[in-house]
C-alpha cells in the first residue's frame, strides 16, 4: 500500500525522470519512437498481435506525455 499521499511526489521518482529527460529529450525520443513504430506497424501488418490495440493505447499515451514535456520548458 502506497503511504505517500496523492498530492505527494516521490523525490526518487522526480530524481529519475529528470536523469531520464536529461539523457533521452522529449521531442528526440518522440520521434524515435514513432518512427519504430510505423516502421514495426509497416512490416507486421498482416501479423500484428492480437492485443495489438492495447500497445497502441499505452503508447499513445506515452506520446501525449511526450508532447506535453515539449510544451513546456523542462
Amino acid at each position: 500500500m502506497n503511504s505517500h499521499k496523492t498530492n505527494d511526489v516521490n523525490p526518487k521518482l522526480i530524481t529519475a525522470l529528470t536523469v531520464f529527460l536529461d539523457a533521452s529529450p522529449p521531442l528526440r525520443l518522440s520521434k524515435h519512437l514513432r518512427r519504430i513504430l510505423l516502421d514495426y506497424i509497416s512490416r507486421e501488418k498482416d501479423c500484428l498481435p492480437i492485443d495489438f490495440d492495447v500497445y497502441l493505447s499505452d503508447l499513445s499515451n506515452l506520446f501525449e506525455f511526450l508532447d506535453a514535456i515539449c510544451e513546456i520548458d523542462v
